[in-house]
Parts: C-alpha cells; structure tokens; sequence
C-alpha cells in the first residue's frame, strides 16, 4: 500500500495517517475501524494535522459509541474550520451527543 511506504519514510506525518484512516474509515472492512481509530488518533496528536483529521476521528468515535470523545473531535474540527461545508451537519450531531 502506498501509505505503508510513504510511512516508512516519515511514520508521523499528519497528512498520511490521516489519509490512510480516512480510507481505512470509508472501506469499512473487518478490522478497518480500529485500524482508522489509530492513524487519526495518531495523526491528531501530530504537530499540525489536518483539520479533517478531527471530523474523521469524530466520526469513528460516534460509530464507536465514544460520545464524548467524538464531541470533542467535533468540536476541535469546528474550532479549527468553522465555516467548514458540513459545519451545519456536525454541529447537528454534537447537539445530539451532548444531550
């Protein structure tokens, strides 16, 4: 897999783990979950990592029923993007997790 060699030459960058989450999150395999649990939460914890990385770590977590853990992703994602194209749709699903 591409992102394999592209890790194995900078195994901490943001845009990467990112990128292979968010495949690993929209394939939806057997596995894939956990798997896009740990790039984004990898990637999250980088130096500058996309602000993409917290809508899908948001996401994962919601899937995973980790309500406050995707909140919070969420609302890291709207701090960093606040005029983001699905703002509206997040802070839906952040209303209905905070209550």
């Amino acid at each position: 897999m591409l992102f394999d060699r592209l890790l194995a030459r900078k195994p901490a960058d943001p845009e990467v783990l990112y990128a292979r989450g968010e495949v690993y999150r929209l394939r939806g395999d057997k596995d894939d979950l956990p798997r896009a649990l740990d790039d984004l939460s990898r990637a999250a914890g980088a130096q500058k990592p996309p602000a993409e990385t917290f809508r899908s770590l948001g996401l994962v977590q919601r899937q995973l029923g980790n309500a406050q853990a995707a909140a919070e992703a969420f609302d890291r994602y709207l701090a960093l993007d606040p005029h983001a194209p699905d703002a509206g749709l997040l802070r839906s699903y952040l209303s209905d997790l905070k209550s």
